[in-house]
């Protein structure tokens, strides 16, 4: 048996462009081949699979829907709905997935994913070694509930966190023992930006109604509680009033249909018209590909209450731009204190004061912007940070015992 035979399954909720199936796409396409045989189980597909399927065999549940196929008795209770398609899925869902497991033969299971999904439950519990990616934290990781956050810290034997601020909730939260957490954060894939604004035709300033007198503050993500989209409106209306003297444009990339019509989305939209910002703010809506948008800005915050490490700043960085966060993330790290401005308070308040000391000091925005993208190339750039990511992977199989059977083969 070589080295590479190390069969690597990771385990994913999508393909979507969410922020850890990001993450995943970098894994894959620098993960050393020579070292690791990769595979990936999604449970749906999405904008990213092309991606996935370009550096390993992936697989999508959901690409076959024959089985989760409704009579039009069940349509007419939609209130079950749900529970039908949950039901289907554990039945199907099984023996697909021992099919796929007896094939792929891993030495080590990743799951990518938080809540529980019944199509991995599944998985043999304990029948390898697993690990736990842990991108979610605090109010958002609690929503899940104490049973799935059960599951969530069972189902692995040891677990990967991006930064300070997950690491002490997994353990002082979560009872997880420090040796059993791996701090890593795969970074940026430069090319990515290098490809996205390399072309030709992409968004204008005029394309959204900014003129070239504008000074752009913009942030992205979904439009949640989390995110905190009203937040992040309020520091606008505060900013408006501040300085009036110097236009001002916001502009917030991100927001699916779904999100805009739900409850929570058109409460967003209202707020916009009372807080009188309908004229200076712009919500694109989602973007497949984000870094032309955020080209346009002159300033990127971050306004999350609760997000364990948004790579959107990250991505924000590398192209230049001086970054506002709350203390989360990168932003919560010691080594990124001279790289981006740190609001300690979560407020609009605490937000447009932060936003406020770079308006008018166009040098200092400069400077941090330099200092965010020698951040990035330094300790971010994927390709070097996925070693980290490897080495982690190499550990855990070695200590399960399966490493002695690699050198014994050798």
């Amino acid at each position: 048996m070589c080295i590479r035979d190390r069969r690597i399954l990771f385990l994913s909720k999508n393909t979507s462009r969410g922020g850890s199936m990001r993450v995943l796409s970098y894994v894959l396409k620098y993960l050393d081949k020579q070292r690791f045989a990769p595979t990936v189980i999604a449970r749906d597909g999405g904008d990213l699979l092309p991606e996935f399927r370009r550096y390993a065999p992936t697989y999508v549940y959901g690409e076959d829907k024959r089985h989760l196929l409704l009579t039009s008795l069940e349509r007419s209770f939609a209130g079950a709905l749900k529970r039908v398609i949950a039901k289907r899925e554990k039945r199907h869902g099984r023996r697909w997935l021992q099919a796929m497991m007896g094939r792929i033969r891993p030495h080590l299971i990743v799951h990518n994913y938080h809540a529980a999904i019944p199509l991995f439950d599944g998985v043999p519990k304990g029948a390898v070694p697993a690990i736990q990616i842990v991108s979610m934290y605090g109010a958002a990781l609690n929503s899940l509930g104490t049973a799935q956050i059960e599951k969530f810290v069972g189902r692995a034997t040891h677990f990967i966190c991006q930064g300070k601020n997950v690491r002490e909730f997994a353990h002082d939260c979560l009872g997880i023992p420090h040796e059993r957490i791996s701090t890593v954060c795969v970074g940026v894939d430069l090319a990515v930006p290098y490809h996205q604004l390399g072309k030709a035709k992409r968004v204008q300033r005029s394309d959204l109604g900014i003129s070239e007198k504008d000074l752009v503050i913009a942030t992205c993500g979904p439009l949640n509680y989390h995110k905190a989209p009203d937040i992040w409106l309020k520091a606008a209306a505060l900013l408006q009033a501040r300085r009036n003297q110097q236009p001002l444009k916001f502009i917030w990339i991100g927001g699916t249909e779904r999100q805009l019509e739900g409850l929570y989305g058109r409460s967003v939209l209202r707020l916009r018209g009372e807080l009188g910002l309908d004229p200076h703010v712009v919500i694109t809506g989602y973007r497949q590909e984000v870094y032309p948008y955020l080209d346009l800005c002159d300033i990127y915050v971050q306004p999350s209450r609760d997000d364990a490490f948004p790579h959107a700043v990250l991505e924000a960085m590398a192209i230049g731009k001086p970054a506002v966060s709350f203390r989360q993330g990168v932003a919560a790290e010691d080594y990124a204190k001279d790289a981006l401005v740190c609001v300690d308070v979560v407020s609009p308040e605490g937000l447009a004061d932060g936003i406020a000391d770079l308006i008018g000091h166009p040098l200092r925005r400069q400077t941090l912007g330099a200092a965010g993208r020698t951040l990035i190339e330094t300790r971010f750039e994927a390709a070097a940070t996925v070693r980290a990511y490897q080495d982690v992977l190499a550990t855990v199989i070695e200590k399960s015992g399966q490493g002695r059977r690699f050198r014994q083969a050798r």
